[in-house]
């Protein structure tokens, strides 16, 4: 064993928490190193002066003085608690009064304008359907717009 791994597992060694194998492993690196030696002596004289301190004694009226402030604590947070849970209650009322005390606006749909094909098929003018957005060869549309009102003007 190494020293780092005998000093984390010293502890449990002096509170005989190992197994057996663990505790002879310990025991016979501590007799050979003289700083884990040194580390043991050092927390077996820590842990023998807690175990010798005295037990705190909580003066008279402790306990009745201790849930007596809980108490008030509880208290104030329920109060807290419920003054919040107030203002959300009034707040939605004031919402939804407002939307009720709104008048109701009623408006009139906006109808689109009835749709009116650009161009008619018209044999006279040699304008068929599939030509309704431009006319002339060019494809990509440097032609001149036909519309419905250019039958006359052409």
């Amino acid at each position: 064993m190494n020293c780092k791994s005998v000093q984390q597992a010293l502890s449990a060694y002096l509170d005989q928490e190992l197994t057996g194998s663990e505790m002879l492993r310990i025991r016979s690196h501590v007799t050979r190193c003289a700083a884990c030696t040194a580390e043991e002596e050092s927390l077996r004289s820590l842990k023998h002066i807690l175990s010798n301190a005295p037990t705190a004694v909580p003066a008279v009226g402790f306990e009745a003085r201790l849930a007596s402030c809980l108490k008030a604590e509880y208290v104030q947070e329920k109060r807290a608690n419920i003054k919040l849970s107030t203002l959300a209650l009034v707040s939605m009322a004031a919402a939804a009064l407002t939307f009720l005390a709104l008048p109701s606006v009623q408006q009139k749909p906006i109808e689109a304008p009835k749709a009116q094909p650009l161009v008619k098929s018209d044999a006279a003018f040699g304008i068929r359907a599939d030509q309704a957005a431009f006319s002339g060869s060019d494809p990509l549309g440097g032609g001149r717009i036909i519309l419905a009102t250019d039958y006359g003007h052409r």
